[in-house]
């Protein structure tokens, strides 16, 4: 993740992705969001409960600039592929713990931060 340069809206949308998944309820496998009683739903639903990354960063980018959601889904990939080998932020996340995923976001917050 060497020559990485971030706005600092985007560092505190960082922030906001890691807060919004924090709690273990909060975050889902295997769609981008889900209701409180498991059901798929979209990411902007009123209903969704809980949140893959992808999902979480859709969520929390609702009214900003596309640009700002491809520059978090990309720092994010660049860090997965660093860790893991494979820039694919739903394998990741659907392969991987709570804690793993809340790892690699804090890891990337502590790198623009730094």
């Amino acid at each position: 993740m060497t020559g990485l340069i971030l706005h600092p809206k985007r560092a505190g949308l960082l922030r906001a992705l890691r807060a919004l998944l924090t709690p273990k309820e909060a975050w889902c496998k295997g769609a981008y969001a889900r209701t409180a009683g498991g059901h798929s739903v979209s990411s902007s639903d009123e209903s969704a409960r809980s949140f893959c990354i992808i999902g979480g960063i859709n969520r929390i980018t609702e009214g900003v600039d596309e640009t700002v959601r491809g520059s978090l889904t990309s720092i994010l990939s660049r860090a997965i592929e660093s860790i893991c080998g494979d820039h694919s932020i739903p394998r990741f996340n659907d392969s991987a713990t709570h804690e793993e995923v809340l790892s690699v976001i804090d890891t990337v917050i502590e790198h623009v931060e730094s």
